[in-house]
């Protein structure tokens, strides 16, 4: 299961944000299954930050008692020639907060420092499908981050996570002792084989 694609089943929200939630980026809303909710029902929202300022709205948003979730993952990056993890945002640019669609926070939300607008679906915020923050929150280990510790096999379709290879799809060859696999990506019309970490990727169904 591709969890950028929605870390679940049925859900996917699509372009022009764009995602199947496949890819990381979410501007705009238009989704299969997200719609303006209930005023009085509490629900899930995504909120767009500036980018690169996601922990930063959170704990601004935090400070006024606002419920937030922002989706991190560790993501692999290549410093002084070696590959560390680096605690990224897994929507650049986006987290999500619960209230309902009448709160009168939603006014302090919109000024709050870091955020950059809400996202609407004409005149009001726009409910996310039922159960997709909670599927997140599933697949959250106790460091906070999203994993992606699906059960692999060679033969498998997957998806690349961060570094050089984000988003790229492949098939698994092999899995090594050392926690690294060896993976043959489709790139350019070609395909090439990688020597990865087994952190990097996540099944997929494409």
């Amino acid at each position: 299961m591709d969890a950028r694609r929605a870390l679940t089943g049925p859900i996917t929200l699509t372009a022009p944000m764009t995602v199947s939630l496949g890819a990381q980026s979410m501007s705009g809303v238009a989704s299969r299954g997200a719609k303006p909710a209930d005023t009085e029902a509490t629900r899930w929202y995504a909120v767009q930050t500036i980018r690169g300022r996601e922990q930063f709205a959170r704990e601004n948003l935090e400070r006024q008692k606002v419920p937030t979730y922002l989706p991190l993952f560790a993501k692999p990056v290549l410093r002084r020639n070696a590959v560390k993890d680096a605690i990224a945002a897994f929507f650049p640019g986006y987290l999500f907060v619960s209230l309902p669609c009448s709160s009168p926070l939603w006014r302090s939300v919109g000024g709050t420092y870091g955020v950059s607008r809400i996202v609407r679906f004409g005149e009001s915020p726009t409910a996310l499908p039922e159960g997709l923050i909670e599927h997140f929150k599933s697949r959250t280990g106790p460091d906070g981050l999203l994993g992606f510790e699906d059960d692999l096999k060679p033969g498998d379709r997957v998806r690349m996570v961060g570094g050089a290879f984000d988003q790229v799809y492949g098939v698994l060859c092999a899995v090594e002792p050392s926690e690294r696999v060896i993976v043959l990506l489709h790139m350019m019309g070609r395909e090439v084989s990688v020597k990865v970490p087994r952190r990097s990727m996540m099944a997929c169904e494409r």
